[in-house]
């Protein structure tokens, strides 16, 4: 699974960091999958699209890239790879 995989090399290439991610405010399936996983919301922002429509995002936080590991080792469910987000590292 895609996050398993991020939060597995944030957390063995930064120790002791957390990660976030974007998702669209109306994209209710991914957002409880990410409740699910232990992610909370931290932010919020107003994207832009290429048409001039504002869509509001929230920031998903874990405060460490292992809880995120293990959540998602335990969490997953088929089909949830497919819901779309990036992904960063902070520390």
């Amino acid at each position: 699974m895609l996050i398993e995989n991020i939060a597995s090399w944030s957390s063995g290439n930064h120790p002791g960091k957390g990660v976030f991610l974007w998702v669209f405010e109306q994209n209710l399936p991914a957002r409880q999958f990410y409740e699910r996983l232990g992610g909370i919301v931290a932010g919020d922002t107003i994207w832009t699209a290429s048409d001039g429509t504002a869509v509001k995002s929230l920031r998903y936080v874990w405060k460490h890239a292992d809880e995120l590991v293990r959540s998602a080792k335990n969490a997953f469910k088929p089909g949830d790879e497919q819901l779309g987000s990036s992904a960063r590292n902070f520390g």
